[in-house]
């Protein structure tokens, strides 16, 4: 399992296979939604969970191509640093 999350986040960000791979699950969740599910409810409940997988890339992407760490753990430095010091 960590194997593969390597190949999906490396050094903070998503890379180009994770981005491709969740576009393509989002599109294909979306058009097969809307196309095979009868049902309204199930057919907007599919395509709107396959919408949130095209975000999730395009934000990822540009994340990337803006040179910044989603899913860095550099935060808890940051939060260190804004303890005031009580003495």
């Amino acid at each position: 399992m960590k194997k593969i999350i390597c190949y999906l986040i490396r050094d903070g960000n998503v890379t180009g296979i994770g981005v491709i791979l969740a576009m393509t699950i989002g599109l294909s969740t979306t058009i097969t939604s809307l196309y095979f599910f009868i049902d309204q409810t199930l057919s907007i409940l599919g395509a709107s969970i396959g919408l949130m997988f095209i975000s999730f890339a395009g934000y990822a992407a540009h994340a990337e191509a803006l040179g910044l760490k989603p899913f860095d753990n550099s935060y808890k430095k940051d939060r260190e640093s804004y303890k005031k010091d009580d003495s």
